[in-house]
């Protein structure tokens, strides 16, 4: 909703008030906002104002920044959300005594709306039109439907929904699908660059993938990377306590046996619920449908089976660690063919314009990585999953897909396990590594929470954390030069992250509408 361009304004809680509640928690106290709070104040040149309302640290969730223009003049308007309006008083009096000042309005619409998490400023966000004009919407379909009135009565900008669903922007059936998510909100998955042309999505394939890579690979003392700490003083979502301080380590994540009832292990929960056709998939294809992002400009297309298959096996997804590709302007096409009928395959790759390459052999019964060990092997960075194979494929059967790193989608690795309260119950979807796509982007900088990934040899240069790494290179293709990292464990702690903990003032565009910019 906050305008394009540079910062006027930014707010974030002074760090008062980390409250945690329960034997979940018991580290409280020693992990703050301190960092976030500093970088900010010398990122925005000290147009900070830390809000020390003690009662939420989320910023983002209890009011929304645009502006208003007349034919006299322009200037910044604060939409109050009902998280402020009726649950947060001290929140309320922040925006109202401090936010507010002359040439800063606020407007509070929703004193008649119960808050509930779907209501929240993360789960309003917009996207740009590509006809042109205001951009979409992005929220939840959760968002109660006065505020989904409000909108509609603006008759300013059309909504992300599915395809078929058409009308008046202010029905249950607008918006996006995010029950699954526990929190509920747009922000745990999307977020647009400052550029206009580049949408960063959640993956979690993608940070599974580079999880059986680091187990491959050494440490800087040449132990395994099976051993290599990762998550330290973060809290373990799956068994509702806190991952100690020394972290686990990226064997205990890959080996882990924890579900829903039992059944799914975190690999599991994170493809066949998160990815699910009518959860993240069907999120993500909405949203690149609005913006106008077609199938064949995807990070991966989807493969595509030989003319002379035996139709008795398929390839739903292929993967490739895209942001790591040598060049960003090269697409690299991928072609997979069985040798036998037990699910035996060899892969190859050719960037466009270049002599084939072999990439290495798998099987269908096993997550394959084609990467670089130790600066040898694979060159290929692909990756293939075992969920992603359908039926038996048969010797001579192939595949092919191509990896773009020039997409209008950035794939970030965020993998998602499910909540359990200190009762036992179970909920939605969280982030269980740090959430690269929850971060606040100014012009060409972004900041970001750190990794706290796992330490390991990937580039045959020396260890380094191969979570950021990645996220680094994404975000550079996502046009954000300047990646600046804060320590975000207290807010990853509690369900949210760098976005959901700050909010921020644009300056008002000149003579063009945003839109026109």
């Amino acid at each position: 909703m906050a305008t394009n361009g540079n910062e006027k304004s930014v707010f974030v809680n002074s760090g008062a008030a980390f409250r945690f509640d329960g034997p979940m928690y018991p580290y409280d106290g020693h992990l703050t906002n301190a960092g976030l709070v500093g970088t900010l104040q010398t990122v925005f040149n000290g147009y900070v104002a830390p809000d020390s309302a003690p009662d939420d640290v989320w910023e983002q969730d209890g009011y929304e920044i645009g502006y208003t223009e007349a034919p006299y003049g322009t200037m910044p308007l604060v939409l109050e959300l009902p998280r402020a309006e009726i649950n947060y008083a001290e929140l309320q009096s922040f925006v109202e005594g401090t936010i507010l000042q002359p040439n800063v309005g606020v407007i509070r619409p929703f004193d008649s709306v119960d808050h509930i998490n779907a209501d929240s400023g993360g789960d309003i966000e917009s996207v740009t039109n590509p006809a042109g004009g205001p951009g979409y919407l992005l929220y939840g379909r959760g968002l109660p439907v006065q505020m989904k009135q409000f909108f509609a009565a603006q008759n300013v900008n059309p909504t992300v929904s599915p395809k078929g669903v058409v009308g008046d922007n202010a029905t249950d059936k607008s918006g996006v699908n995010t029950s699954w998510l526990q929190v509920g909100h747009v922000d745990e998955v999307f977020s647009e660059s400052p550029d206009g042309t580049h949408l960063m999505v959640a993956d979690p394939s993608l940070a599974w993938a580079l999880l059986l890579w680091a187990n491959e690979l050494p440490q800087a003392d040449g132990s395994s990377g099976a051993n290599a700490p990762m998550l330290q003083d973060m809290r373990d979502r799956l068994i509702g306590t806190y991952i100690p301080l020394d972290g686990t380590t990226v064997g205990q994540v890959l080996n882990n046996s924890e579900g829903i009832d039992g059944d799914k292990n975190l690999e599991a929960y994170n493809m066949q619920v998160v990815m699910a056709a009518n959860n993240l998939r069907a999120v993500e294809s909405d949203v690149e449908n609005a913006m106008g992002i077609a199938a064949s400009s995807l990070p991966t297309t989807v493969p595509v089976p030989g003319q002379g298959n035996s139709n008795m096996g398929g390839l739903t997804q292929g993967g490739a660690f895209v942001s790591f590709l040598p060049s960003t302007n090269v697409t690299r096409t991928y072609r997979i063919t069985f040798t036998d009928n037990t699910g035996d395959y060899t892969l190859t790759w050719q960037d466009a314009g270049k002599q084939v390459v072999p990439g290495g052999n798998g099987n269908t019964s096993k997550d394959e990585v084609f990467a670089p060990v130790n600066g040898a092997g694979s060159m290929a960075y692909a990756y293939i999953l075992k969920s992603w194979w359908q039926g038996s494929p048969q010797n001579g059967d192939t595949f092919t897909y191509v990896a773009n790193p020039g997409s209008a989608v950035v794939q970030m690795p965020v993998l998602f396990s499910y909540y359990i309260d200190d009762d036992g119950l179970t909920f939605g979807a969280g982030a269980f590594t740090p959430n690269f796509v929850n971060c606040l982007v100014n012009g060409s900088a972004v900041i970001a929470g750190q990794a706290f990934g796992p330490v390991v040899n990937w580039s045959g240069n020396g260890a380094s954390d191969i979570f950021q790494d990645y996220a680094s290179a994404a975000y550079r293709l996502a046009g954000l030069r300047n990646v600046i990292w804060v320590d975000a464990r207290a807010y990853h702690n509690e369900d949210g992250f760098v976005h959901c903990a700050t909010n921020i003032i644009r300056v008002v565009p000149g003579p063009k509408m945003w839109w026109e910019i």
